[in-house]
């Protein structure tokens, strides 16, 4: 060590397991969208693939699977009741909206 050096010395945090609450959260969502026999939730989410494709993006940039979990449950029918589920602003709504309300009308 050269004159007027200190030694530093770093602690090494420990890793931690994933939070338990996230991974049951996460699988409790998609097992409830898929297992209830939601059509609806699949098909928005087959549009979403489909779409995410075809601009070359993430699926997940276009909308999250909460998202299509919300719409698939609450079915908005008018663009301002789009505005009201979480993931969905005022981009996404002037983007998709037309979309969304067309496969959310369909029986």
């Amino acid at each position: 060590m050269l004159e007027g050096e200190s030694t530093l010395m770093l602690r090494r945090q420990a890793l931690r397991e994933k939070s338990r609450a996230k991974t049951r959260s996460k699988v409790g969502l998609s097992r409830a969208a898929t297992t209830a026999g939601n059509h609806l939730f699949e098909a928005l989410r087959a549009w979403r693939d489909e779409l995410a494709r075809t601009q070359g993006l993430p699926a997940y940039v276009i909308l999250h699977d909460k998202t299509l979990h919300e719409l698939a449950t609450r079915g908005p029918q008018r663009m301002d009741e789009l505005l009201d589920v979480a993931g969905i602003g005022e981009a996404k709504a002037v983007r998709y909206g037309a979309a969304l309300l067309e496969l959310l009308a369909a029986p």
